[in-house]
């Protein structure tokens, strides 16, 4: 036997664990990805409040508008 006829069975022996692992890679990543999504969302929301917020506060102190 040559190197080339054992590496392939033992390939295929942990051909199952690779597809696993990428499995799991993928899920960690798709995890990742929403949790990063999640994030954004939170910081544009908190930053469009500031910004609504710190415009009504300008308007209120203008003189000529009334509330």
């Amino acid at each position: 036997m040559n190197d080339s006829e054992v590496a392939l069975p033992s390939a295929l022996c942990y051909a199952p664990d690779t597809a696993r692992l990428l499995a799991t890679v993928d899920g960690l990543r798709r995890r990742l990805h929403d949790e990063y999504r999640r994030h954004e969302h939170d910081r544009l929301h908190r930053m469009r409040h500031l910004l609504t917020s710190e415009f009504i506060q300008a308007l209120m102190d203008l003189s000529w508008i009334t509330f």
